[in-house]
């Protein structure tokens, strides 16, 4: 697992090998502990940000977003998997913690 802190935030990416899952949580560090992060409204997986945010991406933004990752070369089917990750995340996370 490696964890991202910021003042408000932390974004969590752990990885589970023997289930090849990855599972990126963000959470909100004024409401730690098991209960907030089994609440998905106070600790949203990036699949609930995606949900929620992803059809408020602009076309504009999502040319963008690729431009900006245009560079990374990955080979590795979980390299592949890392950088969908961060590409969604640096469209939707700035949605949610503006919200």
């Amino acid at each position: 697992m490696v964890e991202f802190i910021g003042e408000l935030w932390t974004l969590s990416v752990s990885f589970e090998p023997g289930d090849n899952y990855f599972s990126v949580m963000l959470l909100n560090n004024k409401r730690r502990g098991l209960a907030a992060m089994d609440d998905r409204q106070i600790s949203p997986r990036l699949s609930d940000l995606n949900a929620r945010y992803m059809s408020q991406i602009t076309p504009a933004e999502r040319e963008e977003n690729e431009v900006f990752f245009g560079n990374i070369l990955v080979t590795h089917p979980l390299e592949k998997q890392l950088l969908r990750f961060a590409k969604d995340l640096r469209l939707v996370l700035p949605k949610h913690i503006a919200g």
